[in-house]
Parts: structure tokens; sequence; C-alpha cells
């Protein structure tokens, strides 16, 4: 199979020059692509919100769900195993982590820890319950 080399880029890209002699390309699309507006009008950046719950100490992975349907995102949080355990006092217990998970005390706590870091960093909002 042979390879095109007459196919042009159909992106949109916007060009900066920085240092001498170089140019970076810039894809203008994609600083609009992580905004996703909610039902009451607000507009949210996904990467900066999961990149902010992130930084939780009990937070190991999140995926933030949104729609313009929803009024806030949702998150899917995958804890921190070692620090939850730490924090829950469950550190020599032979629980499961979805045993530990399950509980309403670590679903507080992770909430609680997630609501703490966003205060500190000045998002606004609260993560619903």
């Amino acid at each position: 199979m042979e390879r095109r080399r007459d196919v042009e880029c159909h992106r949109p890209y916007q060009g900066t020059q920085p240092p001498p002699r170089s140019l970076l390309p810039t894809d203008t699309e994609s600083s609009y692509q992580n905004l996703i507006k909610l039902s009451n009008g607000e507009y949210i950046a996904l990467e900066r919100l999961e990149s902010t719950y992130r930084s939780c100490n009990v937070v190991g992975n999140l995926c933030l769900v949104a729609n313009s349907d929803v009024r806030a995102p949702i998150a899917v949080v995958f804890p921190h195993e070692v620090n939850l355990r730490a924090a829950l006092g469950e550190t020599g217990s032979g629980k499961e982590l979805s045993e530990i998970c399950a509980s309403k005390q670590a679903r507080d706590l992770v909430l609680w820890e997630m609501n703490k870091v966003r205060s500190m960093l000045e998002v606004t909002g609260d993560m619903p319950n």
C-alpha cells in the first residue's frame, strides 16, 4: 500500500515563534475541547479539575464525567491504597480494597480530602455527595 503525500492537514494551527528560526504549532481547537458547559451555564475545564483533585493524597487516579444535563461533574475515583489505609488506620488489616472503599467512613474521608484540596487551590464549587 502506497502512502499519499498530497494529503492536507485539515486542523487549524496557529503558529508562535519563541526562539529564532523555530516555529511551534499551537492547536487552537484543543484549548476549547476540554471545556464543558453544565446545565447552570457554567463552563468547566475537566483537565484542570482532574489535575487539582489528583493532588489529593488519598486519590490515586480519577476520571471526571460531565455533560450539559448535569449540575456538577461526577468523579470516578480510584483511591491511593497505601495512603487510604494509613488515613483510616487499616494498615495491618487483611481487608480488600473493595471492602474498605464500600465503607461510609472511607467515602467520607475521600470526599473531605478532595474538598480540602479544592479549597486550598481556590477551585469554586463543592464535589456533590
